[in-house]
């Protein structure tokens, strides 16, 4: 069982690679898949899409 250090946080960030900026982030106590999703999940709800 891998026990995280007492006060750290894990980061997980989403770039987009063209425009060269941050797009979604999110941050947890535990790394896992959701902290990964949450910031997937963060860009899809603030960035607008194109219709159609």
């Amino acid at each position: 069982m891998y026990l995280d250090r007492e006060g750290w946080l894990h980061l997980a960030v989403v770039i987009d690679l063209f425009a060269r900026r941050i797009v979604g982030w999110a941050v947890a106590d535990r790394l896992h898949r959701e902290l990964a999703l949450a910031a997937l999940r963060k860009d899809l709800l603030i960035r607008p899409r194109p219709q159609g």
